[in-house]
């Protein structure tokens, strides 16, 4: 018995075979990231719609008086203009790095800055100015992107250019010094706040990414060990078809079948010989089959050239066990009716994918439109084989021999 140099039997079939599909890595989701980017949006979503009070109260509304309406104007679209930018790059990307963010900062701290001092004194500190409402945003988006610490440092840096833009009214007493407290709480509480929602969402998305990561690792695990378990009992279904029974009969004493005892011992040495020295990650399930096909028919007496190139390893077990079964009813056709001790059979991979086996016998051969009532070939191979999705074609001339030829298209 003879197989292709590269496709040789093993005792264990390569994960990668027909017997087990390719692996692919479990992809987990990486949860923090999409917490994160939910957080980024958010944050996004917010400045966007701390934008739109000032300019409909400004235009609904005649109390709102600035002192130097050019500078406030200049300001007002200076920062829409900025925070439609940081917006709309926040959502297309999911993320604000460092620099946009400290950008962010310097451009909320000039605003308050402008904005207070030339909107009304009695006007400059409460949300008549149009700059506080975005400064608040600002502060909740560096309490998503920076640490407590940072954040906070951002939002002194805003009450102090709040405080500077409303001086003058920090001197009236009353509701004015009111609003100012307020705000300046704002700019220093909303980090905090933010900061502990946005870790606290964020400590949560990695329990649940590295909970996740480890019921998939075991899922993974477990299939493997089934993989690995399924591979052990093919080996031992081929070490008991094979050389355990032939150990089996020379237990029992066939001394009166020598002849067949030996041809059965060179089978098993050659597939065992084929078993060691064969390379796993080139080796078919396909290829496995076959070559216990033609071992099984050269123990009975049958002798079989084999020629197994490179397979598809894609195949399924059904296609699989399709195929070497009607190649083992091929070969069992040419013992019993071929009226010859010879056959040969090939395997190989059509240019075009498709897998085609042969078995190709100089014996008897019959015409097919005389065939025996014996020649079982319709029923046992062709009709399976077309029933499972391939391809079967038998040709025979009387006194040449028979050809059969089963192709599984891509």
């Amino acid at each position: 018995m003879s197989v292709g140099s590269r496709a040789r039997p093993d005792l264990v079939p390569a994960p990668s075979s027909a017997a087990t599909p390719p692996a692919v890595p479990t992809r987990v989701l990486d949860v923090p990231a999409m917490t994160r980017g939910l957080l980024v949006r958010a944050a996004a979503w917010l400045r966007i719609v701390e934008l739109v009070p000032w300019p409909l109260a400004f235009l609904l509304t005649s109390h709102t008086r600035m002192a130097y309406p050019l500078v406030v104007g200049g300001s007002v679209l200076a920062h829409t203009g900025w925070s439609l930018f940081f917006a709309g790059r926040a959502l297309r990307r999911g993320t604000i790095s460092n620099r946009i963010m400290l950008v962010d900062v310097a451009v909320a701290a000039c605003c308050l800055m402008i904005s207070g001092r030339g909107t009304a004194i009695e006007l400059s500190a409460s949300w008549s100015n149009p700059a506080v409402a975005p400064a608040l945003g600002t502060v909740v988006a560096a309490a998503v992107v920076w640490r407590r610490s940072r954040a906070l440092l951002a939002g002194a840096i805003l009450a102090l250019s709040y405080l500077i833009g409303a001086a003058g009214a920090i001197r009236s007493p009353g509701p004015t010094l009111t609003a100012v407290i307020g705000n300046v709480f704002s700019l220093l509480g909303l980090p905090l706040l933010a900061g502990a929602i946005s870790a606290a969402l964020m400590r949560h998305a990695w329990t649940v990414h590295t909970t996740t990561a480890v019921m998939l690792a075991e899922r993974d695990r477990v299939a493997a060990e089934r993989v690995r378990r399924s591979e052990r009992g093919h080996q031992y279904r081929i070490l008991h078809d094979t050389v355990l029974s032939t150990l089996n009969a020379v237990a029992r004493g066939a001394g009166n079948a020598t002849n067949g005892l030996r041809q059965r011992c060179a089978a098993d040495a050659a597939l065992i010989r084929n078993m060691i020295s064969g390379d796993l990650a080139d080796v078919s399930l396909l290829a496995v089959e076959l070559a216990l096909v033609v071992h099984e028919q050269s123990a009975l007496g049958l002798r079989v050239h084999s020629q197994i190139a490179e397979l598809r390893e894609d195949l399924s077990r059904h296609v699989v066990s399709c195929l070497s079964g009607a190649a083992r009813e091929a070969l069992n056709n040419v013992a019993k009716h071929a009226g010859t001790g010879e056959a040969w059979l090939t395997a190989v991979t059509d240019p075009d994918g498709s897998v085609v086996v042969t078995v190709l016998d100089r014996g008897s051969g019959f015409a097919p439109s005389h065939a025996p009532s014996g020649r079982g070939l319709t029923r046992s191979i062709v009709d399976p084989v077309r029933e499972s999705g391939g391809i079967a074609v038998v040709e025979s001339i009387a006194g040449q021999g028979t050809s059969v030829e089963l192709r599984w298209p891509t």
